[in-house]
């Protein structure tokens, strides 16, 4: 019964030392451009408290960019922003984001911004 018991703890104390998701890394993530892979977009959760995006515009014969101030933002633990009333989460993948629940639902992935 002791054994039963000892291998029940130690099972218990080894289930608590595991980390069961990847701590998100904010100085990695903010105040830098991101490109949205799906959509040709930049944005930048800056430090000014605003997400910033950046869309490339081609005209006849020109190329032109608009920056658009989208609004502010809010962090939350452990990986989630708030923008106009609207959550999205941010999860590491490699070298690249993976944003779920911002554009129409989707999860999209964000990787450096080569735009610019």
């Amino acid at each position: 019964m002791q054994g039963k018991y000892l291998k029940y703890l130690s099972t218990i104390f080894l289930l608590s030392c595991v980390e069961f998701s990847q701590s998100f890394e904010r100085d990695s993530f903010e105040n830098e451009w991101w490109e949205v892979q799906e959509y040709s977009v930049c944005f930048n959760f800056h430090e000014s408290g605003d997400l910033l995006s950046y869309q490339q515009q081609d005209t006849i014969g020109d190329r032109w960019g608009r920056f658009v101030d989208e609004g502010e933002w809010t962090f939350y633990e452990p990986n989630e922003y708030s923008v106009l009333d609207k959550s999205i989460f941010i999860y590491e993948e490699e070298e690249c984001w993976k944003i779920e629940e911002y554009f129409e639902n989707k999860a999209i992935t964000a990787c450096e911004c080569t735009i610019f």
